[in-house]
């Protein structure tokens, strides 16, 4: 008489936190615990069971004013995410201005298909890194304009097509610019003599929010690639988040007057005396 041994089912992984070394078959329960927040300090890229380990910088205020000279992300309180064939760094190479900025770029050609849309690049997601940072908007008001700028250069090899990509994302939402666009690659950013293309958002709608705002770059090659005919990177430098002018009632008379505003956004409140009680025909509503 023969006994045959059937297949124990069990995490296979021994990496996983919940491996077990007497399954013979992998089931799919392997768990890899840790943050998996992607905003968080300590995201865990390869994690699949978050715990209650994430940790966060502490958010940026309007004002905020970015010229990465401090050649360190985390002193400034940005996160960031590269994958298999993509990479963020702070680079001292190809600065638009000063010494520092910061740098996507891409890998190999790895499954880098002929793209010419803006979701068609960003759906490879080995050839997409990003870089996150947290603004506290909360003191800004409904009738406040709330304005990012930066600068950015592009570059590619192959100049003539879209290798380089760049967009912008609040709280995972793609945003427009000041002129409609949601991306731009390094066939369509303009141009600006000497580089650095100053870009502008208007993030007015995330005021009284404490949201994160993200850039997102696809690239096909890296910039330390060794043939130079395939090399591609985006840089980002000099970010400005502000209100341009604090706005409020202005009127000193206003029941909501603000002596701190500097443009009036007709927002005043008064009061309207009559008569306040419905029953009489003369009632003021």
């Amino acid at each position: 008489m023969r006994f045959l041994e059937g297949p124990i089912f069990g995490c296979t992984d021994p990496f996983a936190d919940n491996y077990d070394s007497l399954a013979t078959v992998d089931d799919g329960s392997c768990l890899f615990i840790g943050c998996t927040d992607i905003y968080a300090s300590n995201y865990c890229q390869g994690c699949n069971f978050s715990d209650s380990s994430c940790v966060y910088y502490s958010c940026n205020t309007l004002g905020y004013n970015e010229d990465f000279e401090s050649n360190s992300l985390s002193s400034i309180g940005w996160t960031t995410i590269s994958r298999a064939e993509s990479a963020v760094i702070l680079t001292n190479n190809n600065a638009i201005s000063d010494t520092v900025s910061l740098q996507f770029d891409g890998g190999t050609n790895n499954n880098w298909g002929s793209y010419l849309t803006e979701s068609q690049a960003f759906a490879n997601t080995e050839h997409v890194s990003s870089a996150s940072f947290c603004i506290d908007l909360s003191s800004a008001g409904s009738y406040d304009t709330i304005t990012l700028t930066f600068q950015t250069s592009m570059f590619s090899s192959v100049y003539f097509s879209p290798f380089s990509w760049l967009r912008l994302k609040v709280d995972s939402n793609i945003v427009l610019d000041n002129l409609g666009n949601s991306s731009y690659n390094n066939t369509t950013l303009p141009y600006s003599p000497g580089g650095g293309t100053v870009l502008t958002y208007d993030l007015s709608a995330y005021a009284g929010s404490i949201p994160y705002i993200t850039f997102e770059s696809a690239n096909k090659y890296g910039a330390s690639a060794n043939n130079p005919t395939t090399i591609n990177y985006v840089l980002v430098d000099n970010l400005s988040l502000s209100l341009p002018l604090l706005s409020g009632c202005t009127d000193s008379l206003a029941l909501n007057y603000n002596p701190l505003a500097l443009v009036d956004n007709g927002s005043c409140l008064y009061d309207v005396y009559g008569c306040t009680d419905p029953n009489a025909i003369n009632y003021n509503h």
